[in-house]
């Protein structure tokens, strides 16, 4: 090689080089120091935290105009999480991780998009938790020993916290939902044999409350010690006591299993079962559980088919099936000396207002109906609604691709749900395959063998008003104003008129201010979005259904 080549192939490293450190900039992250910088496409910022085996950290970084991806590494650089929230360029990006080996572990931030505009973040630590204190915080939940917690709890007059196990907090959690002041979360097991609750629902480590359940003589739970940072103790008495029993019943083969929970006392009682949302549901709806109990009604809560310990397969089902399995529900309490067979109604969250409004409609046996977030137009038209949702969550489309999304999804849709061949509607998918949009479609981004395909023929063209219009019992539905899963501004019209055809004299329909699918305090309605800051539920659910229950339903004397 001549010198003069060996100066140009030298240059030319050495400038690379010099790129290449331009785009890979590297910061040791210090506690209590928040770093703000520029990151531009391409770029990777690299920040170094030193652990000791057994700690605990999490590292939170901001976005502030452009979308990034956090990903944790090892002191062997070996990947322990990556995470990418679907906020879109704004908002946190929370890495939480433990420290299997001492040594510096990497927190790398990149851009998500390889040609974003440049946009500014922040990161910081925001704890680091010693090996003695993560392994008193590291406890399991335990489910038997939740299900002798679950129960109502009054610390002072007027106020009953009330608590259950709560799959929709994380599978075997308990959930706990202070009914005086509407403030909700959840319990984290200590290996102590207490519990600690945090200041929301964002942050699972805060130790902000400390939880002690307390037994009596005979072993039973009886009463909690309930001590919030910064404020006295309280000691409250477990209230409405009620007896808990492994039921099941079957629907054509099907076989349902769930909890049936009773008020002590002389019955029949009310009684209420519970329509669950989308996609696998157990019985443990926590504090939902546990409020109607609180009411003086019994609660009939199974698992759906195919979740939990129930049989079946709901992916393959239509909302018909669905509402036949409520309806055995109903017939099973009917049989019960302790229920009374006149007073049992249905509660339905989300998908089940479609659900739940089919097993009333035109059937003598529901008392009531209660309505959480349903829908008041059809699945398809929902979902579409969803995945604009979706989509301006994410925070990278522009108007124009939102609508063109909408435009095809509308179209094929529709043709899903007529049970158009499969191949027909791909040939319509693969003219959009290479939008940014393409994955927020559905079920058309699906593979060809996915049981989604069965369940929208069964189930897009599912239409609440031809329900709603044979609905004459009581009926209470709420809606949120800011949901981005259920379009409640267009609902609510819908569902009001409907039950002015069936000539209902006993309805209403709650709209809720600031708060989106999950009924807590939001700003955005977005669910990953609001669900960081989520402290407490918004006011008129809670209290407006204990009102309408007392005027509506006889307790035993």
């Amino acid at each position: 090689m001549s010198i003069k080549l060996f100066l140009l192939s030298l240059s030319f490293f050495i400038t690379n080089l010099l790129i290449a450190q331009s785009l890979l900039r590297t910061e040791m992250l210090r506690k209590g120091k928040t770093i703000e910088k520029q990151l531009a496409a391409g770029q990777k910022d690299i920040y170094s935290l030193n652990l000791n085996k057994g700690e605990f950290a999490k590292v939170v970084a901001v976005q502030k105009g452009i979308d990034i991806v956090v990903t944790v590494l090892d002191p062997n650089n070996k990947k322990i999480t990556e995470v990418d929230s679907p906020n879109g360029t704004s908002g946190p990006e929370p890495a939480s991780f433990a420290a299997d080996i001492s040594g510096n572990y990497s927190i790398e931030i990149k851009s998500l998009e390889p040609t974003a505009k440049a946009g500014d973040y922040t990161i910081e630590i925001q704890r680091v938790i010693s090996a003695e204190e993560y392994k008193l915080r590291n406890a399991k939940n335990d489910s038997k020993l939740n299900e002798e917690y679950s129960g109502n709890y009054q610390l002072a007059p007027g106020r009953i916290i009330s608590l259950g196990s709560f799959d929709e907090f994380g599978s075997g959690t308990l959930g706990y939902l202070d009914l005086k002041t509407n403030r909700a979360g959840v319990l984290y097991p200590l290996s102590d044999g207490s519990f600690y609750a945090t200041p929301k629902l964002g942050d699972d480590y805060t130790m902000e409350t400390r939880i002690r359940f307390i037994r009596d003589k005979k072993g039973q739970i009886n009463s909690i010690l309930w001590h919030e940072k910064g404020t006295k103790s309280f000691t409250g008495k477990k209230v409405f006591q009620h007896t808990s029993e492994d039921i099941s019943f079957q629907n054509n083969g099907v076989v349902l299993r769930g909890l049936l929970m009773v008020p002590k006392g002389k019955g029949p009682h009310p009684a209420v079962v519970f329509a669950h949302g989308s996609g696998d549901a157990t019985r443990n709806v926590g504090f939902f559980n546990t409020f109607f109990l609180s009411r003086g009604l019994a609660v009939l809560s199974y698992d759906k088919r195919g979740s939990g310990k129930s049989t079946g397969d709901w992916k393959t089902s239509s909302f018909n099936d669905l509402a036949t399995d409520l309806k055995e529900g109903i017939n099973f309490l009917k049989k019960r000396n302790d229920i009374d067979p006149k007073q049992i109604g249905i509660h339905g969250s989300s998908q089940g207002g479609w659900i739940g409004a089919l097993a009333t409609a035109g059937n003598k046996d529901v008392a009531f109906f209660i309505s959480r977030v349903g829908s008041g137009v059809t699945v398809k038209e929902n979902v579409i609604h969803e995945n604009e949702g979706r989509m301006r969550e994410k925070g990278t489309f522009s108007e124009a691709e939102i609508k063109e999304a909408q435009i095809f999804n509308i179209t094929t849709s529709d043709m899903a749900s007529r049970g158009a061949p499969l191949d027909s509607i791909y040939t319509e998918y693969l003219k959009i395959k290479e939008k940014p949009w393409s994955s927020y479609t559905f079920p058309v981004g699906s593979p060809k063998d996915s049981p989604w395909w069965t369940w929208y023929k069964l189930n897009g063209d599912t239409d609440p008003v031809e329900s709603l219009k044979k609905i004459t019992q009581p009926v209470l539905w709420f809606l949120g104003r800011l949901d981005r899963n259920v379009p409640s501004e267009k609902s609510a019209p819908i569902i009001k008129n409907a039950l002015l055809d069936a000539k209902n004299k006993d309805f209403k329909v709650v709209m809720l201010e600031n708060t989106g699918h999950g009924f807590m305090y939001g700003k955005t309605g977005f669910m990953n979005t609001d669900f960081q800051e989520s402290k407490y539920y918004v006011p008129g659910y809670w209290d407006t259904m204990a009102k309408w229950l007392s005027e509506r339903i006889r307790l035993p004397k």
